[in-house]
């Protein structure tokens, strides 16, 4: 009894953990929602109407190479395309706040030149009758497969707590802008989404602590 008991209290002595909650997209199961919007300029938010889809599921090709599907995006009009967000990524992602965001980029084509578009890589979110975004990209496309992370926050949004706060307790959409390329030539590939919580950590109080060393010192000279 006493070894189950001194388990017990250790147990409960170590520090207690929020486990980090996350969204990930890796395309492997399919487009899963995934969509585009066309607007007449680069951050825009109002959508045009367009009979053309950019938007194709490749196959093979991903940064892991063959098998490692991917969503890729090729220019199809003079108009800014933009990644839609699909499946998981809309609703209230409060939780997220200060987290991290995570995703994989290629310019595929062209492979040469550098006739860039400077807004490639805006990101933009909606929600709350709100609506914040940042250049998440700001050099130029990569045409070897790149990571890119930045801070899901409101500071690094620019935007005052409160917008971010209603903004983030309902979501209603997220664009990221894959117009990369001046002229109708470019392809643009995105994979391994991913938005990861701030993980805190949340030690015991100085009171539990010492009302546990109590009960396992008493525990011990009763059983030993």
């Amino acid at each position: 009894m006493f070894a189950k008991f001194s388990a017990f209290v250790l147990l409960f002595s170590l520090p207690l953990n929020t486990y980090a909650s996350l969204i990930t997209e890796d395309f492997s199961s399919g487009v899963n929602g995934w969509g585009y919007v066309q607007t007449s300029d680069a951050d825009g938010t109002t959508p045009l109407s367009t009979s053309t889809s950019p938007l194709t599921l490749a196959a093979n090709g991903g940064p892991l190479g063959t098998g490692d599907s991917y969503l890729q995006y090729t220019d199809v009009d003079t108009n800014f395309m933009h990644a839609v967000f699909g499946t998981g990524w809309s609703g209230d992602l409060s939780a997220f706040n200060n987290g991290t965001f995570s995703f994989d980029y290629i310019q595929t084509a062209p492979t040469s030149g550098s006739s860039f578009i400077s807004d490639f890589g805006f990101f933009r979110i909606f929600g709350g009758g709100q609506t914040a975004g940042i250049d998440v990209i700001p050099s130029n496309p990569s045409v070897n497969w790149t990571t890119q992370s930045f801070n899901f926050s409101a500071a690094n949004f620019g935007v005052s707590n409160t917008v971010w706060n209603t903004i983030l307790s309902d979501v209603t959409g997220i664009w990221l802008n894959v117009e990369s390329w001046n002229g109708v030539t470019e392809v643009v590939g995105i994979d391994n989404i991913s938005l990861t919580a701030a993980t805190v950590s949340e030690p015991p109080t100085l009171s539990l602590l010492i009302f546990l060393l109590a009960c396992w010192m008493f525990v011990r000279r009763r059983f030993l």
